[in-house]
């Protein structure tokens, strides 16, 4: 990287940003905290550290460009990209300042980020995934790479955050994912360093936007899918080597299929470290915290956590395909305990369990080993668990017909001018009539009660997901 010296150093066309300050550094860029001279604005510019890896900056930036127009509105918890520039052969990325990551990890160290292909389960070298493919399939070995990581450091547990805040966390990512998925864009690397709160200044954020999703270096466009596929059987690998290991899906450590699946799974181990302040994975060796950890680790992790030991193609038949294959294991001291167990364990004094036996279905359904019935991003909206946010069962699958059509109650009877009589079948016929005007009344202030919350709440709805979800509901 460039000197950098604070309150002093110009960067971009014409001086327009003056650094201020470090924020943090990864293996691949530094991010930094500007002043914009043309905006009287603080910004956030992320750069990468090896001219070498360019290219990745570059497709990031048109990729952000690209769904910020789309999202012109800016309506859907991505962040928003505001300029790109070239400071001394580093490629700059100019964002929106954001607030922390929702969770204090940085004590867990380095290796929670995504893994690097094409090498040993143990050599440090890191390389970019999508930078090694590309550069494997031009046939270009220039020999550059990225610094070394830092040693990392043990796990330990941090604050779990509240309820009502990991509901809103999980509306808000599942609408961005579910844009994102319509663009046929996998973001692939979906952990809390890369979920930032939305307010800089560490208050709480106005309107529905709370959290923002960042870091698209390591995702994953439709086209460039084939590219993973051939790098599996040319290099004889058993399993793709994508996403950050503790919040890597089963079927890509198996090698199974790549698809928009595997962020919901991600987003579900997400979410279970937010409710307990760890990580539903650990990402580092049984043997040693100081190293990271293997596919076999986690797939073993997972094995305990979810399938009571037994081979995932036991639970799953698909996995019968898979290039890396499981077994069943023998009980031991050290297996992870089951997913119910372990959020049982966590649910807070002030939670209803009720409310907690919600999240824990939510978080089961985007936890399943087979992709194929694991929530999409959509679906999610339809679960009880987000309904205490907004009613979004209530206005996008009506429940209105699961009662009778309006059409099977009894009519309002009409005024009768005939002459009133004592007998016994006269009673009853007035006393029907009465009945049947009531429940036509409670009914239309039933039916009036119902559109009026739907009307009131659907512009609040429409702000919180994407596009494409509004067109399903209309």
């Amino acid at each position: 990287m460039f000197a950098l010296v604070e309150g002093q150093t110009l960067l971009g066309r014409d001086g327009r940003y003056r650094f201020l300050s470090r924020i943090a550094s990864g293996t691949f860029a530094v991010l930094l905290r500007a002043w914009d001279s043309v905006t009287d604005s603080t910004v956030a510019i992320k750069c990468i550290q090896d001219p070498a890896f360019n290219a990745i900056g570059e497709r990031e930036a048109a990729l952000l460009r690209e769904l910020n127009t789309r999202d012109a509105m800016g309506n859907v918890a991505v962040v928003r990209v505001l300029d790109y520039f070239v400071e001394q052969s580093h490629c700059c990325l100019v964002v929106e300042l954001l607030g922390d990551p929702v969770l204090d990890v940085e004590r867990w160290g380095s290796w929670r980020q995504a893994r690097v292909p094409f090498l040993s389960e143990h050599e440090q070298e890191p390389q970019h995934k999508l930078y090694a493919l590309l550069r494997r399939q031009r046939r270009l070995h220039d020999g550059n790479t990225a610094p070394v990581a830092v040693e990392p450091t043990p796990v330990a547990q941090v604050d779990p955050l509240p309820l009502h805040r990991i509901r809103q966390m999980a509306v808000e990512l599942c609408a961005a994912l579910a844009f994102l998925h319509d663009q046929g864009v996998i973001h692939a690397d979906l952990k809390p360093e890369n979920v930032l709160n939305a307010s800089s200044d560490g208050a709480s954020s106005a309107g529905l936007k709370s959290v923002k999703l960042v870091d698209f270096g390591n995702c994953i466009e439709q086209q460039q899918i084939a590219l993973y596929y051939n790098a599996l059987e040319e290099e004889g690998m058993q399993g793709f080597d994508i996403q950050t290991l503790a919040y890597r899906a089963p079927e890509i450590a198996t090698g199974l299929v790549i698809g928009p699946a595997m962020d919901m799974w991600s987003l579900g181990c997400v979410l279970v470290e937010c409710a307990t302040g760890s990580p539903l994975f650990a990402s580092y060796s049984e043997d040693s915290t100081s190293m990271p950890g293997t596919t076999a680790d986690l797939l073993e992790q997972i094995q305990w956590t979810l399938t009571g030991g037994k081979a995932l193609s036991t639970v799953c038949p698909s996995y019968r395909t898979a290039r890396y294959t499981t077994k069943d294991m023998i009980k031991k001291d050290s297996q992870s305990p089951p997913l119910r167990v372990r959020l049982k364990q966590s649910r807070p004094r002030d939670v209803a369990e009720g409310e907690w036996h919600q999240f824990e279905d939510f978080i089961e359904r985007l936890l399943t080993i087979d992709p194929t019935p694991r929530l999409a991003a959509r679906e999610a909206f339809l679960h009880p668990f987000v309904q205490a946010m907004f009613p979004f069962q209530l206005i996008f699958a009506p429940s209105l017909s699961s009662f009778p059509p309006i059409s099977t109650f009894p009519a309002v009877a009409e005024d009768s001018t005939a002459t009133t009589t004592t007998t016994t079948a006269s009673i009853k016929t007035k006393r029907k009539r009465t009945e049947g005007a009531r429940t036509t009344a409670k009914t239309l202030r039933f039916e009036t009660k119902i559109a009026g919350q739907r009307r009131v709440g659907l512009k609040a709805a429409l702000k919180m997901i994407p596009s494409a979800l509004k067109d399903d509901a209309s």
